[in-house]
């Protein structure tokens, strides 16, 4: 790994561990009353929004271009496998025939627990297309 890489990995990593570290500090957040965790969280996106933009100034143009290319073609995709995905776990997995069932069918978990599991999936699916488009990306052009 040449050095201009391994700063930018240095730097989207520091954004990332900073952020993390912030998010961990929720006991910590909880003290200083109701505006606590609002400014936390806050301070971690923005401190992860500064290195990742330091690490996006120094990446070359090719770097660039897979991460817009996986950017536009993994996440959508991505999303409409789940789409496509989540009504056959649904009805394998939890039984159910709808969507809305699966709120009353979790053991001891609140309905919003749920919708955030559903939105970390989401998330997830996303993540996993960007990732298998620019490893696409990449693998087309080397």
């Amino acid at each position: 790994m040449d050095r201009r890489t391994l700063t930018v990995v240095s730097l989207y990593g520091v954004g990332a561990a900073g952020a993390l570290i912030l998010a961990a500090l929720d006991g910590q957040a909880r003290a200083l009353g109701p505006a606590g965790m609002p400014v936390v969280i806050v301070l971690a996106v923005v401190w992860a929004l500064v290195f990742a933009g330091m690490a996006w100034n120094r990446t070359d143009e090719a770097a660039r271009e897979a991460h817009k290319f996986a950017a536009f073609w993994g996440a959508p995709f991505a999303m409409l496998a789940l789409l496509v995905g989540l009504p056959i776990v649904a009805v394998t997995v939890f039984h159910t025939r709808l969507y809305p069932d699966l709120a009353h069918a979790a053991d001891g978990k609140s309905s919003w627990a749920l919708v955030i599991a559903g939105v970390m999936l989401a998330g997830l699916a996303q993540g996993l297309g960007y990732l298998v488009a620019w490893a696409g990306w990449w693998l087309k052009r080397r």
